[in-house]
């Protein structure tokens, strides 16, 4: 179909108009930036205002870097823990040792998020089968010695071993008692007298300052005494301190100094018990 001499003039102009003006505009625009819009997804409602110059995998290494609307905002990189402040030119860098599963991430920044696609990235693919196990290598120089272990359970008991020679007879030691009488009887706090012994003993409360003097009708001096005292503030009984005063006499105090250097009142009473031999 032929033009007229009109159209082609026209048309001759436009092209004439419209080429410098088109080379321009990509002139100006930076490889970076093309880049990043073409394999990003179009800015949603909410965007976090970055401007992506890089986004990358340069060198096994992930790369994302770009400016922000201010200096000092927080950009982090969704579901992980990578993050950087910009600085006060605005520029944020991220170069990780890292890939991700889907070739895009998702920037956070001033609460807002912005998705961001990776170039030089592909999905991963499927894990391939196991490979042949390959030789075995030569052994290693023999490591240092190792702490010692914790010593191990105790063994068993071994059998018993074969009786020893009878030992030397030794000397003859002192003679004993043949037979002993049992003393016994209780002084309670208010000075009561009770038990087998309490109609042959009579009893002076407080004879010396904290001492309770205690009379027997026979002479005591052969007989073994252990008197126990009851505490005002405890129901057990301690061994309290007594001594011979004559030989049908025995004193004992009524306080019992502790290890702390305090003082216990034997305000429950006391117990005497007494060996004394039979000739």
């Amino acid at each position: 179909m032929n033009r007229s001499p009109i159209a082609t003039v026209a048309a001759a102009l436009l092209a004439l108009i419209a080429g410098p003006l088109a080379t321009a505009a990509v002139a100006e625009t930076p490889v970076s930036e093309t880049f990043a819009t073409d394999l990003s997804d179009e800015p949603e409602a909410g965007t976090a205002g970055l401007t992506i110059g890089t986004a990358k995998i340069v060198g096994g290494r992930l790369v994302i870097d770009g400016t922000a609307r201010r200096a000092g905002l927080d950009v982090r990189i969704d579901g992980t823990r990578f993050h950087k402040r910009t600085t006060p030119e605005k520029t944020f860098r991220f170069a990780l040792p890292w890939r991700p599963a889907e070739c895009r991430v998702t920037l956070l920044a001033g609460g807002r998020r912005q998705k961001v696609a990776i170039g030089n990235c592909g999905p991963r693919g499927e894990k391939g089968e196991a490979g042949a196990s390959g030789p075995r290598g030569a052994a290693g120089p023999r490591g240092p010695r190792g702490i010692a272990g914790a010593a191990g359970p105790r063994g068993a008991t071994g059998p018993q071993g074969a009786t020893g020679p009878q030992g030397a007879t030794g000397p003859q030691g002192p003679a004993g008692l043949l037979s002993a009488e049992v003393i016994g009887f209780a002084i309670a706090a208010d000075g009561t007298l009770s038990g087998d012994w309490a109609d042959e003993v009579e009893l002076v409360v407080d004879f010396a300052p904290n001492t309770v003097r205690i009379y027997f009708s026979r002479d005591v001096s052969a007989c073994v005494f252990q008197v126990t005292g009851m505490k005002t503030s405890s129901t057990d009984l301690t061994v309290a301190s007594f001594s011979y005063f004559t030989n049908y006499t025995i004193e004992v105090s009524t306080f019992l100094t502790t290890t702390s250097g305090a003082t216990a009142d034997y305000g429950g009473g006391f117990h005497v018990f007494g060996l004394c031999p039979v000739e």
